[in-house]
């Protein structure tokens, strides 16, 4: 009975020494490879869909939808969606990604992307732009995203012609984000 007691005694000490030895805390180092399963992300866009933005005024900034406001598709994705061309995040965090859209405008004109905080009112991150060459004649314009969402945020994508009172054609766009952090 006494070495019954001492072998049980040894293997909760053997595994109290494991628990307190390998650290379970997030952060903390560990040996060899760490698999996730899933993470939230999303890539959407839309593709081949030529949709003119009415714009009221220079330096002015309108929502990139159209009259359904289902320009903005999802392709794949998790705890991410898009609802009535707006991006929303279920969970809260810090999101990180890329846009790349083409865009069309009268020659000369300054045509400029960002990402906007529909609850919070509020720009996100930077925006850039690129001078059209005409219309029909369409423009990339790339940048990378960063959103910090608290859960439910809603985010569009929003566009201005900085020269004039002008619309500005959209095309083709895709975006990708992936959580890195709280």
């Amino acid at each position: 009975m006494k070495r019954l007691f001492l072998i049980a005694f040894a293997i909760l000490a053997l595994g109290a020494a494991i628990a307190f030895a390998v650290p379970l805390t997030p952060g903390a180092p560990v040996a060899g490879p760490v698999r996730q399963f899933t993470t939230w992300h999303v890539v959407g866009g839309f593709q081949l869909s030529s949709t003119a933005i009415t714009i009221g005024s220079s330096a002015t900034w309108y929502p990139i939808h159209n009259a359904t406001d289902n320009l903005w598709v999802f392709n794949h994705g998790h705890d991410i969606s898009i609802s009535g061309d707006n991006v929303i995040f279920a969970n809260a965090g810090h999101y990180f990604g890329g846009i790349t859209i083409a865009v069309s405008g009268t020659s000369g004109d300054d045509i400029f992307i960002r990402a906007f905080n529909v609850t919070d009112n509020t720009a996100q991150g930077f925006t850039i732009g690129a001078t059209t060459s005409g219309a029909a004649n369409f423009i990339p314009i790339s940048f990378p995203l960063h959103f910090e969402a608290a859960a439910n945020d809603k985010f569009r994508f929003e566009v201005m012609n900085n020269t004039a009172g002008r619309n500005v054609t959209v095309r083709s766009s895709v975006f990708f984000l992936n959580y890195v952090h709280d």
